[in-house]
């Protein structure tokens, strides 16, 4: 860091004066402390910004290795209530509506890889192919039919080169703004794909909580939870609520390859769709952080994302920061596999959305997001324990 050295000297009984030489007074000095105590904090933000490119550089290393490759999961929707919502009936085999038999959940397979974004391609985004394999009577047919989506998660997030992630492999995927009230507010989002829950009026957020590998190293990628929230406005306040929410459980199953293989009528993980439901008794307790909370907030310059500064939970006094969820109480959607969905948007202004997971009785994963004014403002991840 480049430092300056101011010097005065008086002269000399056999040296002429300049008269325009003035001494530094009182004034000048408080003037000059202050122009080196504002060059001091500049290169300090500047280190500061250094350590948090070096910081979120390693963590997005280990981000890409965790969430690439083939998952193997289930998929099922639920509305605003919590209740699953039946498989459209276009991909329900005769036999099952002859026996009154309802399907509720997807067989499914998600293939994840990093991929270069943007006009210039000097951009990375996370591209996620989901297909959807048809439900079958039995292993009916050797061919496995399946309906495909392909999404790259962070199209809507202004393109900032910082995306919300842990090195878990958990990450959050939200728009940068959100659409302004429209006439159209109060439509219902419809469980059919590709309908009016599309629509640019009903904005989606994707959380994907990853659990801690189980491998030996702790390399391998173990199993997640992708939750992909629909929001609508309801009533006349156009207040935002969660529509729809479908829910993605995932298991690695080895090496990104475009999803050429797909696992067929063996594979597959057990339907969930209408297993008991996450209890407020589970959600109940003296809940506190562990360890560190990764809060991403938006800088005012650029309107993007970045990485804060780390803090551990044990360097925090203030006790509302020792808990930081707090929309798991009366009012938050409750879903299978541990999982509840919280919404909160009595602040006219501001707009919180949370999305949690249990881990066994005493320990929990969770993502929070804030919007202010219909702009995105922060994104944290922590993990809570009682």
């Amino acid at each position: 860091m480049a430092t300056r050295t101011t010097m005065s000297m008086q002269p000399s009984s056999g040296c002429q004066v300049n008269r325009r030489f003035r001494p530094f007074t009182t004034p000048s000095a408080s003037v000059n402390t202050a122009h080196y105590r504002r060059r001091r904090l500049k290169a300090v933000a500047a280190l500061q910004t250094s350590n948090a490119t070096a910081r979120y550089n390693a963590l997005w290393h280990e981000f890409t290795k965790r969430v690439e490759g083939e998952w193997e999961g289930v998929t099922a929707t639920f509305n605003s209530a919590g209740a699953p919502q039946p498989l459209p009936e276009r991909f329900v085999p005769s036999a099952y509506k002859e026996w009154g038999v309802e399907l509720f959940d997807w067989q499914s397979q998600c293939s994840s890889v990093i991929v270069a974004s943007g006009n210039d391609g000097s951009q990375l985004d996370l591209r996620n192919l989901l297909k959807r394999l048809m439900p079958r009577v039995g292993c009916e047919a050797d061919a496995v039919a399946f309906v495909e989506e392909a999404a790259d998660v962070w199209s809507a997030d202004g393109g900032g080169p910082v995306k919300p992630v842990a090195a878990s492999g958990s990450y959050v995927a939200a728009p940068a703004e959100l659409p302004a009230a429209t006439a159209a507010a109060a439509s219902t989002a419809t469980t059919d794909r590709g309908s009016s829950n599309s629509s640019s009026t009903q904005p989606k957020l994707e959380f994907c909580l990853a659990s801690p590998s189980s491998s030996p190293s702790g390399e391998q990628p173990g199993s997640r939870l992708r939750l992909v929230l629909t929001l609508a406005q309801q009533g006349e306040g156009g207040q935002w609520q969660v529509a729809l929410a479908e829910l993605s459980r995932e298991t690695y199953d080895g090496p990104f390859n475009g999803g050429a293989e797909l696992s067929g009528c063996a594979g597959g993980s057990a339907p969930f769709a209408q297993q008991v439901p996450t209890t407020q008794q589970q959600l109940a307790g003296e809940w506190r952080v562990r360890g560190e909370v990764l809060r991403y907030a938006r800088k005012e310059a650029s309107g993007l994302l970045d990485l804060e500064e780390s803090e551990a939970s044990e360097t925090k006094t203030d006790p509302d920061r020792k808990r930081m969820s707090r929309l798991d109480g009366p009012g938050a959607l409750l879903l299978p596999l541990g999982v509840w969905v919280g919404c909160d948007a009595s602040d006219a202004d501001t707009l919180m959305l949370e999305v949690g997971v249990l881990r066994g009785e005493t320990e929990r994963d969770l993502a929070v997001c804030r919007y202010k004014q219909g702009r995105l403002e922060t994104v944290m991840f922590a993990t809570e324990v009682k």
